[in-house]
């Protein structure tokens, strides 16, 4: 996470996007499917045939930059009051609990996916969820 931050500093102190910006691109790309692979495994998909060592061969010598900027941006106050701003802004109306609420309505939807498909922490609910049902049958 604290690599994504930084990024995602970059991009807002640099005018590249929006902090909403931000979320949404990780929410909608890697957030969806780090919910059930995470980077290596997605990596070795992405380089085809020849697995993670043809992903590295093939894209490792154009990261070399994006690598090198791994430093955040100063945090100075023109910056904060800017995340500041976009952060009250993206929120809207939604008071913390109903931040909350909807950060774990979704984190449960998502499980329950996960739970269908009997993968990553999904396989876990399951199988936490058939204890729970054992328990309780045995009572």
């Amino acid at each position: 996470m604290e690599s994504l931050w930084r990024e995602g500093l970059h991009l807002v102190n640099e005018g590249v996007a929006t902090a909403a910006e931000v979320d949404q691109a990780i929410c909608y790309g890697p957030g969806l499917r780090w919910a059930f692979m995470g980077s290596f495994l997605t990596y070795r998909i992405a380089g085809g045939a020849g697995g993670f060592r043809h992903f590295m061969e093939q894209f490792a010598p154009s990261l070399k930059w994006p690598w090198a900027r791994f430093a955040g941006p100063d945090m100075d106050a023109a910056l904060l009051d800017k995340l500041a701003a976009q952060s009250d802004a993206q929120a809207g109306d939604m008071d913390l609990a109903q931040l909350e609420q909807q950060r774990d309505d979704c984190l449960v939807a998502v499980l329950q996916g996960l739970r269908a498909n009997q993968t990553a922490a999904g396989e876990t609910l399951a199988a936490y969820e058939k204890k729970l049902r054992a328990m309780a049958a045995a009572k």
